[in-house]
C-alpha cells in the first residue's frame, strides 16, 4: 500500500508541475500575442491619423494638387517609426 501512495504522490506532483509549466507557457503566448496585436493596431491608427490630418490640411487646395499631397502623405506615412520598434 505504501508503494501505491508514493506513486500516486509522485504522479500528482509531476502533473501539478507540468500543468503549472504549461499554464505559464500558454499565458506568455497570449500576452505576447496581445502585445503584438496592440502594437500593430496602434501603428495603423497613427498612420491613419497622419493621413487624415494630411487630407484635412490639403482641403483648401484644388483636386490635382490635393491628390499629389495625398500621394506624398502616403509615402511619408510609410516612413513613420513603428510602434513596435519604439516599445522594444
Amino acid at each position: 500500500m505504501y508503494v501505491l501512495r508514493t506513486r500516486l504522490a509522485s504522479f500528482v506532483a509531476g502533473f501539478a508541475s507540468a500543468a503549472a509549466l504549461g499554464f505559464y507557457f500558454v499565458q506568455s503566448e497570449i500576452y505576447n500575442g496581445n502585445h503584438a496585436i496592440f502594437a500593430q493596431v496602434n501603428k495603423s491608427f497613427k498612420d491613419l491619423e497622419y493621413r487624415i490630418s494630411r487630407l484635412e490640411s490639403s482641403s483648401h487646395l484644388s483636386v490635382g494638387e490635393s491628390s499629389e499631397q495625398i500621394k506624398l502623405g502616403i509615402d511619408e506615412a510609410e516612413n513613420l517609426p513603428s510602434v513596435a520598434a519604439a516599445d522594444s
